[in-house]
C-alpha cells in the first residue's frame, strides 16, 4: 500500500473520530461542561492555582508558582512556534460537518496549546504538591477531551501536545534540584550529635556486653561455691 493512500486513510479515520466526538455536544449539559473546562483551561484555572499556592503555603507556594510560571512561559513560546511551522487547519475548517462549539483562540490546530499547558502545569504542580493529583488529573483529562469534542483539535494534536508537555515538565523538574514526581521516601531524621555518639558507643560496646555479663555470672557462681564449702566445713568441725 502506498504512503499517500495510508496517509489518506489515517486522515479520514481521524476526521471520523472528530465528527463522532463533536456530536456529543448536541447534549446541552455536555456542551456546557466542556465549554466551561475549555474556558478555565485558557489560563484562569492555572492563575487561580498559583495564587492559591502563594496564599496557603507562603514562600514554598511562591517558589512552586514561579516554577509553574516559568514552565508556562516556555510552553507558550514553544507551541506558538510549532503552530506557525505546521500551520495545520482546525477540524471545523477542514470538514464542514464538524462544528466549532466555542471560538478558537487562533487559526491553527497542531499542537493543542491547552493540552500542552495543562499537562506541563499538572506534572510540575504535582511534583511540588502530590496531593493535588486528585484535582489536576481529572481536570487535565477533561481539557484534553474538550479540545476534540468542541471541534477545535484532532486527536493527534492532543496526543502530540501530551508528549510535548510531558517532556517540557520533565526538563523543568530536572532543572530544579529537589523537586521530582518520583522522589523516594523521606529519610529518617538525623540523630543529634550526642545521640549519634551514643549510638556509636553502643555499637562498639554491644559485642562486649554478653561476655561481661557472662563473667559476672561466673564470679557469682564461684562465690556461691566457696561460701557453700566454708559452711559445710564448719558444720563438720562441730
Amino acid at each position: 500500500m502506498s504512503r499517500p493512500l495510508q496517509r489518506s486513510r489515517l486522515v479520514d479515520a481521524e476526521n471520523g473520530w472528530c465528527l463522532r466526538a463533536n456530536r456529543v455536544c448536541a447534549c446541552i449539559g455536555v456542551l456546557r461542561y466542556f465549554a466551561a473546562v475549555s474556558r478555565l483551561g485558557d489560563g484562569a484555572f492555572w492563575y487561580a492555582l498559583m495564587g492559591t499556592l502563594v496564599v496557603v503555603d507562603g514562600m514554598a507556594g511562591l517558589r512552586a508558582s514561579l516554577h509553574l510560571a516559568a514552565t508556562g512561559l516556555v510552553a507558550l513560546v514553544l507551541y506558538k512556534l510549532l503552530k506557525r511551522w505546521t500551520r495545520r487547519p482546525r477540524p471545523f475548517a477542514s470538514d464542514v460537518r464538524i462544528q466549532a462549539w466555542v471560538a478558537p483562540l487562533d487559526e491553527f490546530s497542531f499542537p493543542s496549546g491547552h493540552t500542552l499547558h495543562a499537562v506541563a502545569f499538572s506534572l510540575v504542580a504535582m511534583a511540588h504538591y502530590p496531593a493535588l493529583a486528585w484535582l489536576l488529573v481529572p481536570f487535565t483529562a477533561s481539557v484534553a477531551a474538550s479540545r476534540v469534542v468542541l471541534g477545535l483539535h484532532y486527536p493527534s494534536d492532543v496526543l502530540a501536545a501530551t508528549a510535548i508537555g510531558s517532556a517540557l515538565a520533565a526538563l523543568a523538574l530536572w532543572l530544579v534540584p529537589g523537586v521530582s514526581l518520583f522522589a523516594s521516601a523521606s529519610p529518617r531524621p538525623a540523630l543529634p550529635r550526642a545521640g549519634r555518639r551514643g549510638a556509636r558507643n553502643h555499637k562498639k560496646e554491644g559485642p562486649a556486653l554478653p561476655a561481661l555479663r557472662a563473667s559476672h555470672r561466673g564470679v557469682d557462681q564461684s562465690s556461691t561455691i566457696i561460701l557453700r564449702g566454708s559452711f559445710a566445713g564448719r558444720c563438720a568441725a562441730l
